[in-house]
């Protein structure tokens, strides 16, 4: 009997939702584990290990569940258990939900195959110097990129760019505002190099990131689960709004679309892929007036909601068909 496939998530509702509708048209019923409910949630946790092997069972509400050594398992955006029950002390709570944080990473440590593996996922997302330094080696174009707090190292490097220098922020924070369907965040700004070298005194106060601003003559989304490759054409710059950083997103006025990709930079996002040990990810490409593709970054828990549902490219699908595959895998 095979095992049914298992998701350990806590982005419920989220692209898990449409997984999970997907084996339930295929007859098939997903495990769902819910990290930050472990605590309050009923779940027994037993991690096994003798001379006889390896081996994981957890029994939640839903039934029981036996991990097996190769078993594949969607592990995406987990929250940490949390306790509620406030018969006991702070000390006391504290004390508990960290035996759960290190029995958590007990199990992201379990020689499952894991889509993605907790600690690689954790040292690459928004990790953008690393991200470029894998991309480099990949053989994907990148751009200069500086991180620093050091005043005169900014100045030394906007001087060193030509009109327009990129700004962005090294740990990436957005937030939903009550009562209203908005969400502000920081983003991407193009600035000339006078107004950059005037507001340099300020870069003490935190690290940032500054790049040299690349022209675009539009963007690409790659979102790649396992071997399969899904490109979006996102054209940002049909709008004023997104124009410098498409998150700020302006579904009206920016078209998205399939689009193709060359053969060589579909193989360099997998050998990307592979060095970065990674089975998803979602890749952000700028296309300049030449063609070029310029590598940004990487989100290995990236969303793609939203471009499956304007292009109609079948990534869930894609998602499913990799957690019900029993092929061997490059990592």
């Amino acid at each position: 009997m095979e095992s049914a496939p298992v998701i350990i998530t806590d982005d419920i509702p989220g692209s898990p939702d449409d997984v999970i509708a997907i084996f339930h048209e295929l007859d098939v019923s997903p495990t769902v584990l819910r990290p930050s409910q472990f605590i309050d949630g009923g779940v027994s946790i037993s991690l096994r290990l003798d001379q006889s092997g390896q081996a994981l069972r957890i029994l939640s509400p839903q039934g029981e569940i036996c991990l097996q050594e190769g078993q594949r398992v969607w592990l995406r955006r987990p929250v940490a258990p949390k306790m509620s029950d406030t018969r006991y002390s702070p000390a006391i709570r504290e004390f508990i939900v960290r035996q759960f944080d290190s029995t958590m990473a007990s199990i992201y440590s379990f020689p499952l195959i894991w889509m993605n593996e907790y600690w690689l996922a954790n040292k690459i997302d928004q990790n953008k110097p690393f991200q470029q330094m894998l991309a480099k080696q990949s053989g994907l174009t990148t751009v200069p990129t500086l991180c620093t707090n050091n005043v005169d190292e900014f100045r030394q490097f906007v001087c060193e760019c030509k009109q327009l220098v990129a700004v962005k922020a090294c740990a990436g924070w957005s937030a939903s505002v009550e009562e209203e369907d908005i969400a502000v965040g920081i983003y991407t700004n193009a600035i000339d190099k006078q107004k950059a070298l005037s507001l340099a005194d300020s870069v003490a106060r935190a690290p940032l990131l500054v790049q040299p601003y690349v022209p675009k003559k539009h963007e690409i989304r790659v979102t790649v689960v396992g071997t399969q490759v899904f490109p979006c054409r996102i054209d940002s710059q049909a709008s004023p709004i997104a124009s410098e950083d498409w998150r700020r997103y302006d579904f009206t006025n920016v078209p998205h679309s399939r689009c193709s990709i060359p053969g060589e930079l579909r193989r360099r996002i997998l050998r990307f892929m592979h060095n970065a040990g990674l089975h998803f990810g979602a890749l952000d490409f700028i296309v300049t007036p030449d063609g070029e593709y310029v590598f940004l970054e990487v989100n290995p828990s990236g969303q793609y909601g939203w471009i499956e549902g304007l292009t109609g490219m079948q990534i869930s699908r894609a998602i499913a068909d990799w957690l019900l595959s029993t092929e061997s895998t490059h990592n």
